[in-house]
């Protein structure tokens, strides 16, 4: 509703309202050292149906995976978990983290809009 870009499932999962506008900084934060890359990211403790998905590529027009990223939860509050997803990247990589819908009867969910991370 904000019409920011931001995908409102990704807003659910990370405890924004999808009526106030959002990028990139609220939902994550990146840094990289020496070639290891990390997201930190914060997942809403009420959204337990929603799941927050990190992939990387090498070269964009590569399928994105999910692979080769470590996800350690560093901390909470009240309301959110907070988490690190941190990935080797070399010369060139990117990642994007997308939200998608756990459906605990169906089999896979389907692939909602991801926002790029780098």
């Amino acid at each position: 509703p904000s019409d920011d870009g931001t995908p409102n499932l990704l807003k659910y999962a990370c405890g924004l309202l999808p009526n106030e506008k959002a990028g990139s900084s609220d939902l994550f934060t990146c840094s990289n050292d020496q070639g290891l890359f990390v997201v930190s990211f914060r997942n809403s403790k009420e959204a337990v149906d929603v799941r927050l998905v990190l992939e990387r590529v090498d070269y964009l027009g590569e399928r994105w995976r999910a692979d080769k990223i470590d996800m350690t939860q560093v901390g909470e509050t009240e309301e959110h978990e907070l988490w690190e997803a941190s990935c080797v990247m070399t010369n060139t990589g990117f990642m994007r983290m997308r939200a998608e819908i756990i459906h605990p009867t169906v089999g896979q969910p389907p692939e909602p809009p991801a926002v790029p991370i780098w």
